[in-house]
């Protein structure tokens, strides 16, 4: 992707003149992964996702969906105070989203660092807030979905696996929301400047003996995509498969 593309996509997107200075590549996707690009604007820096690059079976099943979860995602939480979010959807493969500032928690992690009670408190309540939207993140436990701005604040990024608790039963609703709360505890037991409160630690401690029962062991959705991943690239990578393809 080159600064003309980014400059039009950005500004056919928010309907205005956006003009692009820089566009850097972030991580290089392979097969269903997205590329990422940090776009550097005179409206601000953005993040854009770009599934072009993908076969063109990918960029109609799985790209789309990909980005039609995520770009839902972000949409729903544009209403909740504790997320200043706002989504530009690109194409059918690529959207963008204002780009923050930050250090990985797994960043802090690598280099044990400590944060202070108030990130993971706050962290906590930015969960409960995106559950009452009606919306499970389902991969907080992973420390590279959560930054620390430079104000010291906790952002969530990364809401491909993101789903809406509606379409499930209580029970596993139950579920998915103790799989992002105990994100921010499994954060704050191995990265707090001081210890997980007592009882928030019961129910960490709780919530794992019951998630190794789980039949699905781990985050379902998530899970199931990894899976078709791995049997499509499987699939594809046939040569009498790759032939045929290369025929249309």
């Amino acid at each position: 992707m080159n600064n003309t593309q980014a400059e039009k996509w950005l500004s056919d997107a928010m309907q205005s003149q956006c003009k692009v200075s820089r566009v850097k590549l972030l991580h290089a996707g392979r097969w269903a992964n997205a590329k990422v690009y940090l776009a550097k604007a005179n409206h601000g820096d953005f993040i854009i996702k770009d599934f072009s690059h993908c076969p063109w079976w990918l960029r109609h099943t799985l790209a789309k969906s990909f980005v039609n979860r995520e770009v839902r995602a972000l949409s729903m939480l544009s209403n909740s105070a504790y997320f200043d979010v706002q989504c530009y959807r690109l194409n059918e493969v690529a959207f963008a989203y204002p780009y923050v500032e930050g250090e990985s928690l797994r960043a802090i992690r690598y280099r044990e660092g400590k944060l202070p009670a108030r990130f993971f408190c706050e962290m906590e309540r930015m969960i409960a807030a995106m559950h009452r939207t009606g919306l499970s993140h389902l991969d907080l436990r992973n420390f590279g979905n959560v930054l620390c701005t430079k104000e010291g604040k906790p952002h969530i990024i990364d809401y491909q696996s993101a789903v809406r608790l509606r379409h499930f039963p209580k029970a596993i609703q139950r579920f998915m929301r103790g799989a992002d709360v105990t994100g921010a505890y499994k954060a704050w037991q191995q990265m707090g400047e001081t210890d997980l409160p007592a009882t928030k630690a019961r129910l960490y401690e709780k919530y794992n003996k019951k998630r190794k029962f789980w039949v699905f062991r781990g985050y379902p959705v998530a899970r199931l995509q990894m899976r078709l991943h791995a049997v499509a690239a499987q699939f594809f990578s046939l040569d009498i498969i790759r032939n045929l393809i290369d025929k249309f």
